[in-house]
């Protein structure tokens, strides 16, 4: 069985300030000693129990409210003792289970063999790795095991991760085989080149970051900088758990990838991905019109690409990490400010909206600082270079070009 390294577990239940766990005693000793429980472990102690629900049943909780929500709506939730021995992979609940879900189970390993005939996954590789992830979604959602096998899992994409992860290296070869030709060339490869064009997206770095879907990695091989001293993590299709198409899957992961990678470097993050050399052989943040500016071609236009350079530099040097941030994923990778809300951050869009204003302003207030103190530029001509900006940097793809154009127009989303 693979394994998944530390878990996180709720900041509320795992504190050393304020009521923490001891807040909850009483509601989890209830949990415990539920009656209603289709199945239970000998072998659990009240303190064993309250360490899977720490580990397993609530980790994304963060307020009190929420802890105290989700146990009212776990008394209700006869199969959560099953659930939790599912997830630890316990020979007699999923002995259990399976028995219990026979029926269901083959019915579903039947019928996505026929969408891979080639990959032969045994029944007991395939109903555990089913039951485990069925039961994390039953966990969350609070919903019974067999409702989620058959309503909320997507086959025979599903298939295809249990035989990715079958005990059978055979087997689990083939399938890898299949899911390379399958997602690689057709989904992952064309998706980097189109939507990540000025982040480093070399072959050789797609390849990369796939390997850490189907592999045990480690962090650095995923975001490309080593930091701490490092443990292998699972596969990042272990976390697929079938809940919609895995082509959809697949794609938002291999986004976050990159994401990941863009904030682990957000403090070297250049103005512009492209650089050039300079005469003396070091690296310089060039800032290029993006097409030909409509004006006449005898004007002098150095001294407003340095105010540009220059203000631009300064400014971004102001900027607070999110600030940073979100407008790297807004300008340079157009993601809605609501994606970046809900999937990043987990905050307001409004608050999106916020970082984007705050970041442009100080953006054009550092161009024009510059502009009038260092080059003594007029009123007019600071308005003759930002004119300049408009028509040579309009919507383009570059980070630089694209704060410019909105920085010169003064908007602020």
């Amino acid at each position: 069985m693979i394994d998944e390294g530390p878990k996180q577990v709720s900041p509320v239940l795992h504190s050393s300030r304020g009521p923490g766990l001891d807040r909850f005693t009483a509601e989890l000793k209830q949990l415990f000693e539920s009656p209603s429980q289709v199945w239970r472990s000998p072998s659990w102690d009240f303190d064993l129990f309250t360490q899977k629900c720490l580990r397993h049943g609530f980790s994304r909780t963060s307020k009190e409210d929420q802890v105290e929500s989700l146990l009212k709506r776990l008394e209700d939730h006869p199969e959560h003792h099953l659930c939790l021995g599912l997830i630890d992979s316990l020979p007699d609940a999923l002995a259990f289970a399976s028995h219990n879900l026979q029926n269901l189970l083959m019915e579903k390993q039947a019928s996505s063999k026929s969408g891979f005939p080639i990959l032969d996954v045994s029944f007991d590789d395939f109903s555990t790795h089913v039951l485990r992830k069925a039961a994390l979604v039953s966990m969350n959602q609070i919903l019974p095991l067999k409702s989620v096998i058959e309503k909320r899992m997507r086959f025979p994409d599903f298939y295809l991760a249990c035989a990715v992860f079958s005990s059978e290296e055979r087997v689990a070869r083939k399938a890898r085989d299949v899911f390379t030709s399958l997602y690689y060339e057709k989904v992952i490869r064309p998706y980097a080149r189109n939507h990540w064009q000025t982040v480093s997206m070399t072959d050789d770095r797609i390849q990369d970051l796939f390997f850490c879907v189907l592999f045990e990695h480690f962090p650095s091989e995923k975001t490309g900088h080593k930091g701490r001293p490092e443990e292998k993590r699972p596969p990042l299709l272990w976390d697929y758990r079938g809940e919609g198409p895995l082509g959809g899957w697949l794609t938002l992961t291999f986004g976050n990838m990159i994401r990941d990678t863009l904030r682990t470097t957000i403090e070297d993050v250049s103005l512009d991905e492209e650089r050039e050399a300079d005469e003396d052989g070091s690296m310089v943040r060039r800032i290029e019109p993006a097409e030909k500016a409509n004006q006449p071609d005898h004007l002098d236009r150095s001294p407003c690409l340095r105010m540009l350079h220059e203000g631009l530099s300064q400014g971004w040097k102001k900027l607070k990490p999110r600030e940073r941030l979100t407008l790297i994923l807004q300008t340079l990778h157009q993601i809605p400010p609501s994606i970046i809300a809900r999937k990043i951050f987990q905050v307001h869009e409004g608050t999106i909206t916020k970082y984007t204003s705050a970041g442009l302003e100080k953006i054009h207030d550092s161009i024009l600082a510059f502009a009038q103190s260092a080059l003594h530029f007029t009123t007019n001509e600071v308005e003759d270079c930002f004119q300049f900006a408009r028509d040579a940097f309009p919507e383009t793809e570059t980070l630089s070009g694209g704060m410019v154009s909105h920085a010169a127009r003064g908007e602020s989303a």
